[in-house]
């Protein structure tokens, strides 16, 4: 009897799979639809989410939240556009002075030559680079021999030398068998693929095969370059001279592609110095300018970038007022890194990639933390060499942590957001930050409620569980401003009109021309944009980052398709953890998480755009 009851449970579920297959999956839709019609509490929740979003996409408050086309318009109509279009209408020959010049640079001997180079790039064998990192190998192995044995230092070498030579012998044997040439190898190794084409930005039609181009390994000028190269790592160190061998090389490719050097911006800016960031984003800069002398570009310059413009020139102030410029210039990057953005990235493909270049930036700088801390904990016996500090203070890295947690969420089904939430949650489990895990329930909570509508009322009631979980850690939340020594009061009440000026010195100074001691200044976003700018700078951040977040509330307006409502619900839940944990953050002793919100904003500018009235279906969405 047990036997024929599992065959014919067996014999059902069968038949409810093929009748499932058959109807597309309407069963279970059918299915969902009576258990949400008959239960009370979705019945209330459903209700609810559609009462809240009505409410505001469509009520009063949509007139803030969703009012970017409006303010667009207006900027649009202002005085000052209309006062640029009446200049190009009333002189005609601006249009032919700006055609002449994209033709004059055309025809000019440098673009001709970079062009030419270009070609011969693309179409030079593979083997051509195998055989300048073999000698450049060689070479550099010879001097390190030599001085070891023979104490002939030329240079101070370190540890990371003998590795880097062997690794790049290692890595060159194998490209010597390669007689591909490069356009071929980008477009056929999987490795330089993923690298260059979805990952960088670079497109596949610049890298097809001409014809006519004579493909050629050029091994005598491969040799005299390595040779070169290996000479000089005899005299420095191979790291170094590898190192600059490769920007070189990347700054050449920057200017061909201005897309490669965004995305790899972006990729640097939480883990690499500030000079790294910045030697990408001016080279990307100079490679888009050249390009829209060319006429091959357009420029834009909307509300957004007027309120950013806003916003550096008030950064710029108060360093003019202070004397220290370090902030100003950081802040200047990022502008710029705004401006890149909203100006090359005009394309789906190229959106989704510059959103998987913010989530490999987060998990370049949490894998090293993340490691060493786990290794740290579970085997300290095995971990007996010094581990490297973190790139970020745990305060800092839990704004970061709660910035990309939505971003990480809505493409947690790509390798790139499955690793940062991976990432993420190790970080979480060796921070044991209890601010850290309500601040990712919350966001979490946000975020589904802006990716689903029809989790609004869901999330709400999620925020209800809020004072169970911070009765659960009791006595070890602490307080959530911990470490901050807050600019005093007096401070705040009397320079919250004009600003100190940037920088500790001038806070210090005009804390002792008060009677106040200060050993140093260590308050969040919001305090020390007060203190050194004044109530103009905070505006101008304000409005700067309102109108980021009025994008998405017009694209989410329009009732856009379920995939660009998880992108515009990641977008804006991630900008709005940031906006509340800076707040309780020393946001301005690590700027690179300031940088990366600058980023998030410019991409919630491009969906409104991008979308727009666009009818596509979840599979060609970001495809």
């Amino acid at each position: 009897m047990a036997t024929n009851g599992l065959i014919q449970t067996y014999k059902a579920n069968r038949a409810a799979r093929k009748l499932v297959k058959k109807t597309g999956g309407k069963t279970g839709s059918r299915l969902f639809r009576r258990l949400r019609a008959n239960s009370v509490f979705l019945s209330a929740s459903g209700r609810l989410s559609a009462r809240i979003s009505w409410s505001l996409t469509h009520g009063v408050a949509s007139g803030v939240l969703c009012g970017a086309d409006r303010v667009e318009r207006a900027w649009r109509n202002g005085l000052l556009m209309r006062g640029v279009r009446s200049l190009q209408k009333a002189d005609a020959s601006s249009a032919t002075f700006r055609k002449a010049v994209a033709v004059g640079a055309d025809r000019s001997r440098i673009f001709a030559l970079t062009a030419k180079l270009r070609r011969a790039f693309l179409h030079t064998r593979v083997r051509f680079f195998g055989i300048v990192g073999l000698f450049s190998a060689l070479y550099a192995i010879g001097g390190l021999v030599l001085s070891y044995y023979f104490g002939m230092a030329y240079g101070a070498y370190t540890l990371a030398d003998p590795i880097v030579a062997a690794c790049l012998l290692l890595a060159s044997v194998p490209l010597l068998f390669s007689g591909k040439p490069v356009n071929r190898a980008c477009r056929e190794n999987r490795l330089l693929s993923w690298l260059f084409l979805r990952v960088l930005g670079v497109d596949p039609a610049s890298v097809r095969e001409d014809p006519g181009e004579r493909v050629s390994a050029r091994g005598g000028l491969a040799f005299v370059f390595g040779t070169t190269l290996g000479l000089l790592s005899v005299f420095f160190s191979p790291a170094r001279v590898l190192a600059v061998t490769a920007s070189v090389l990347f700054c050449a490719i920057v200017l061909c592609v201005p897309e490669v050097g965004l995305m790899a911006a972006v990729i640097l800016l939480p883990v690499a110095p500030l000079s790294a960031t910045a030697m990408a984003a001016c080279g990307a800069a100079v490679s888009y300018f050249s390009k829209f002398l060319r006429l091959k570009r357009n420029f834009r310059f909307g509300a957004g970038e007027a309120f950013l413009l806003l916003c550096v020139l008030a950064f710029r102030a108060a360093a003019w007022s202070g004397g220290e410029t370090e902030t100003a210039k950081t802040v200047l990057l990022y502008g710029l890194l705004w401006i890149l953005t909203v100006n090359l990235v005009k394309t789906e493909a190229l959106f989704r990639k510059f959103l998987s270049c913010l989530l490999y930036g987060g998990i370049f700088t949490l894998l090293l933390p993340a490691a060493t801390g786990l290794l740290e904990r579970f085997a300290p016996a095995a971990w007996q060499i010094a581990l490297p500090e973190w790139g970020l203070s745990p305060t800092v890295l839990r704004c970061y942590l709660l910035t990309l947690l939505p971003i990480a969420l809505f493409s947690a089904k790509r390798f790139a957001g499955f690793a940062c939430l991976g990432l993420s949650a190790a970080l979480g489990y060796l921070l044991g930050d209890p601010w850290l895990w309500l601040g990712a329930l919350l966001v979490a909570l946000f975020y589904f409620a802006v990716a689903h509508r029809a989790a609004i009322g869901a999330a709400v009631a999620g925020v209800l569980t809020v004072p169970l979980v911070v009765s659960a850690f009791g006595s070890g939340m602490g307080t959530l401003n911990a470490g901050l020594s807050h600019a005093p009061g007096v401070l705040l009440h009397r320079f919250w009109l004009t600003g100190i000026g940037a920088g500790e010195k001038a806070i210090t100074s005009a804390a002792g021309a008060c009677g106040i001691l200060l050993d140093g200044v260590s308050c969040g976003l919001y305090s020390r944009i007060l203190l050194e700018g004044g109530i103009v700078q905070l505006i101008a951040f304000a409005l700067t980052a309102g109108f980021a977040l009025q994008c998405m509330g017009c694209c989410l307006q329009k009732e856009p398709i379920p995939l660009v409502r998880k992108i515009c619900g990641g977008l804006a839940a991630g900008a709005a953890a940031f906006l509340v944990s800076a707040g309780f953050t020393d946001v301005f002793s690590d700027l690179r998480v300031l940088g990366v919100f600058f980023c998030i904003c410019a991409a919630m500018t491009i969906p409104r755009g991008l979308y727009a009235g666009a009818e596509q279906s979840d599979e060609a969405a970001l495809s």
